[in-house]
C-alpha cells in the first residue's frame, strides 16, 4: 500500500531556481500510488531535484455558491474541470 499518490500537473516550474518539477505528490487522495489530475486534490507538492526547495500548492479556487461541487462517483468536493493552476496558490516553507 503506497503512502500518496501522483499528481499530473501542467507545466509547473521551482519558484526558487525555475526548472521545470516533473514528478508531484499528494496525500488528498487514496494514497494507493495512482496518478490523479491535480484538479481533483486539495494540494500537491514537491521538493525541487535541483536546489532542493519545498513546491507546495494549495487549492484556492470557489465556485459560485462558495464551495466546491461534490464528484457524482467519489462524492468528495472537486474543482470544476474548467479550473487551471491559477486557483492554487504557492505556499512556500
Amino acid at each position: 500500500m503506497g503512502m500518496f499518490d501522483w499528481i499530473n500537473t501542467p507545466e509547473i516550474k521551482c519558484y526558487k531556481c525555475g526548472k521545470v518539477i516533473e514528478r508531484w505528490q499528494s496525500k488528498d487522495g487514496e494514497c494507493i500510488l495512482t496518478n490523479l489530475d491535480f484538479r481533483a486534490v486539495d494540494n500537491f507538492y514537491e521538493m525541487c531535484p535541483y536546489c532542493r526547495a519545498w513546491n507546495e500548492y494549495v487549492y484556492e479556487g470557489k465556485n459560485q455558491n462558495g464551495k466546491r461541487p461534490i464528484c457524482p462517483y467519489c462524492q468528495r468536493e472537486t474543482p470544476d474541470n474548467n479550473r487551471i493552476i491559477d486557483d492554487y496558490k504557492l505556499k512556500v516553507k
